[in-house]
């Protein structure tokens, strides 16, 4: 992808792309809609990478229907996007957040996984 260096993981969903840079940083690109770039752009497509807010320390990412979640080093987790159905898993039903929340309730997570409005943990409490 023109424009990113150093990229330790990927995921895509479909309307988006994601890539966690050796820096800890998650980058997107593809739809804007619903903040599914977690930028607070909720609108318009990105054919070159934006940074996603609130995330530092990524070591992995997931990509779900204009919905991205991120793993940290420390074993928490963020979400951005879409969560009118709760997929931010931050105890609401907004329609969009502005960039990425932390995932309550989620301590000492080894993996992640998605789907369309879903998300998953593992090894968490």
């Amino acid at each position: 992808m023109r424009g990113l260096s150093n990229v330790v993981a990927i995921a895509g969903g479909p309307a988006n792309g994601y890539a966690v840079r050796a820096n800890g940083t998650v980058w997107a690109w593809g739809s804007g809609g619903a903040n599914g770039l977690g930028n607070g752009v909720v609108s318009g497509n990105f054919d070159t990478p934006v940074q996603v807010t609130g995330v530092a320390d990524a070591t992995a990412v997931v990509a779900g229907n204009e919905t991205g979640s991120a793993l940290l080093g420390n074993g928490t987790v963020r979400a951005w996007g879409l969560g009118g159905y709760g997929q931010l898993g931050n105890g609401t039903m907004v329609g969009v957040s502005r960039g990425a929340v932390l995932v309550k309730g989620l301590t000492g997570v080894k993996a992640i996984a998605s789907t369309s409005f879903t998300a998953y943990a593992i090894g968490g409490r």
